[in-house]
């Protein structure tokens, strides 16, 4: 079974972890293949998971959520990961960088919506009380984020741009 998997698509490099896994097979497994992967160029790096590490929902606290911001925020630092997507928590929120990583809690998809728990400073924009989906584009040297409501009316933008190297 495959744990972890990437892809590339216009100059992102998309990584997918299994965060169902225990820590240990996260540290033995998938920590290392992402190194690895991470070599390659990318003008972003992107990455998907199921739990959050920074929410303001109920599952900020509950494990796994605090062991996976131990193990894995480091990592994704070091690694030039631009943007963290993740569900878990039915809500949207989006938080400003940490550690140079935006973490973006897409999870307002469908299901019931729920309560906001926490306030933190490392918010940015947060909603819960309407479902929204989260669109991304990626056009050369700018990343795209949306997060549009059912009616076609927007929660939130951010848009980052990759200076030219020298």
């Amino acid at each position: 079974r495959e744990s972890s998997y990437w892809l590339e698509r216009a100059g992102a490099q998309m990584i997918v972890h299994d965060t169902n896994q225990t820590t240990s097979t996260l540290r033995a497994q998938s920590v290392p293949w992402h190194t690895e992967t991470t070599r390659r160029p990318a003008m972003f790096r992107l990455v998907f998971q199921h739990h959050t590490m920074y929410s303001s929902g109920p599952n900020y606290s509950p494990s796994p959520s605090g062991a996976l911001r131990t193990l894995l925020a480091p990592h994704y630092t070091s690694t030039g990961v631009d943007v963290v997507f993740n569900g878990h928590d039915h809500l949207y929120e989006r938080t400003r960088p940490i550690g140079g990583v935006i973490y973006v809690t897409t999870g307002a998809g469908g299901a019931e919506l729920y309560p906001r728990y926490h306030t933190h400073a490392f918010t940015t924009a947060f909603s819960n009380d309407r479902h929204s989906y989260t669109w991304v584009e990626v056009r050369g040297r700018t990343l795209l984020l949306r997060q549009t409501d059912a009616e076609g009316q927007g929660i939130d933008a951010l848009a980052l741009t990759k200076p030219v190297a020298a």
